[in-house]
This record gives structure tokens, C-alpha cells and sequence, in this order.
């Protein structure tokens, strides 16, 4: 029983933190396994729009986001939708009366 005390008290302080991809790692993981960390911190994460590709705000071209979009998430926008931080916080505290 102390040892299921003890293990139980790591997992209520047990925290996630990335920076860049990391940072959107650490929300997807944090965001999906909600039930195994205490909390999660994104330092400057990315991409967290929905449109990556046609993103107005980008520094790099289009090109270079379609090209970094197909090796990444092949061309798939619905992966890549699925896998975005906002869609995985939505499917577990989705917003009443919104």
C-alpha cells in the first residue's frame, strides 16, 4: 500500500515542458494522457493553427510549409487536425454552451 501511495504522490507532480516541437509534444502528451501528469508548459510551440500550410503570420514560404506539411503529417490534413493540441483539449473538455 506505501508504495502505491508513494507512486500515486509522483504522478500528482510529474510535468511535461518542451520548447518549439517539443513544446507541442509535451501538449499532445499532456493533453492525452491527462490522467498521468499534473500540468505541461509549451515554450514557443509550434504549429499550433489549424492551416498550416496558408498560415498568413509565417516566416517561411509556402513552398517550405507544404514541404515541411507532406514529410511531417504526409499531406494529410486531417492527421495533421488530429494531432494539433486544440482538437486533442477539445475532445476532453470540450466547451458547453459555446
Amino acid at each position: 500500500m506505501l508504495h502505491l501511495l508513494s507512486l500515486l504522490f509522483l504522478l500528482q507532480w510529474r510535468l511535461l515542458e518542451g520548447f518549439s516541437m517539443g513544446g507541442y509534444g509535451a501538449a499532445r502528451l499532456g493533453l492525452t494522457y491527462y490522467d498521468r501528469f499534473a500540468g505541461f508548459s509549451m515554450l514557443g510551440a509550434g504549429p499550433l493553427q489549424l492551416d498550416f500550410v496558408n498560415y498568413p503570420h509565417a516566416r517561411t514560404s509556402p513552398e517550405q510549409r507544404q514541404q515541411i506539411f507532406d514529410e511531417v503529417y504526409g499531406g494529410d490534413q486531417k492527421y495533421f487536425e488530429a494531432m494539433s493540441p486544440w482538437r486533442i483539449a477539445g475532445n476532453h473538455y470540450p466547451l458547453s454552451g459555446c
